[in-house]
């Protein structure tokens, strides 16, 4: 953020969501990009078939090192310079750049607030201790935000705010809820997910039917050109939303109809179903991927 020339050339370590998003950045503006990913995909946190599509395009104007670890940086007059090592076979590979972006995750730094002088506990991984009305183990002190490290988004962090200033000023406590949280990540393509995966859903034991469209078959996502962006959703047998997950033009937009559904009494999806959608509009494909679960 500090830099007031655009590079002729980047490394960037690591292949979560500040990584996938600075790179599409830097390639956007002429950079030479080239991510070193530790993990054998991008965003390995969202569904496969989404991190799949992302590489293959993100690959188009970026050279990407899945499998692969920084071992070593070190400069060479103006340019850094990153070894890196093939996590399989553990052979090196000499990279270099103008430019060197470290994306590898987030740690606290809750350390310097010295919650020890507090009676404020930590967890295991540093990160401030709280309870589901995110009240530290210390009483009448509440935490939220990165602090706890939870779902580190500024969207999450806005509502956990409202949830501890009603908890704190309020005898009626509510229960900080992450099940319908989304997010985006602001690529191109552009991402958004709510909920659970489809790994995840079956691993707790739920009968999952899952639903798929693609922009494609939509009157504005043909005549926008877009072959292969998707709308994946989970439900569970009774009909309730259990996840959501879309790559594509507006994701971030489309996801909010899911979200709040999610959020209401029954959170079926038959309402969306049901619902008369704009056409030709994007959340047609929104509207096709639950119709096709009547088709499963």
């Amino acid at each position: 953020l500090e830099l007031r020339e655009k590079p002729k050339s980047i490394i960037i370590i690591g292949g979560g969501y500040v990584a996938a998003e600075y790179s599409h950045f830097f390639s956007s503006i002429g950079t030479k990009v080239t991510i070193i990913q530790r993990s054998e995909r991008l965003l390995p946190h969202e569904e496969p078939e989404i991190s799949e599509l992302l590489m293959k395009e993100m690959s188009k104007k970026t050279n990407i090192f899945t499998g692969f670890e920084a071992v070593e940086v070190k400069k060479k007059g103006k340019e850094k310079i990153v070894v890196i090592k093939n996590r399989k076979d553990g052979s090196l590979t000499e990279l270099s750049a103008e430019a060197l972006f470290l994306a590898a995750g987030r740690v606290p730094n809750s350390d310097l607030l010295k919650p020890e002088n507090t009676g404020v506990e930590l967890d295991e991984r540093g990160y401030i201790k709280v309870n589901e009305y995110l009240e530290t183990s210390k009483e009448n002190i509440w935490a939220f935000g990165d602090a706890i490290g939870k779902q580190m988004f500024k969207h999450v962090a806005n509502y956990e705010a409202e949830v501890a200033w009603h908890n704190a000023t309020h005898d009626h406590r509510v229960p900080m809820d992450y099940s319908a949280a989304p997010h985006a990540v602001f690529t191109h393509p552009q991402i958004a997910s709510v909920g659970l995966k489809e790994a995840e859903a079956k691993s707790l034991g739920y009968k999952v039917f899952v639903g798929k469209a693609f922009y494609k078959d939509t009157a504005i996502g043909a005549a926008m050109g877009e072959p292969e962006g998707f709308v994946k959703v989970i439900v569970e047998e009774s009909g309730k939303i259990l996840g959501a997950h879309i790559i594509g033009p507006w994701a971030s937009v489309l996801i909010q109809e899911i979200v709040n559904v999610m959020n209401a009494k029954e959170g079926s999806f038959a309402s969306i179903v049901r619902s008369m959608h704009i056409h030709p509009a994007l959340s047609e494909v929104v509207q096709n991927a639950f119709a096709s679960l009547y088709e499963a």
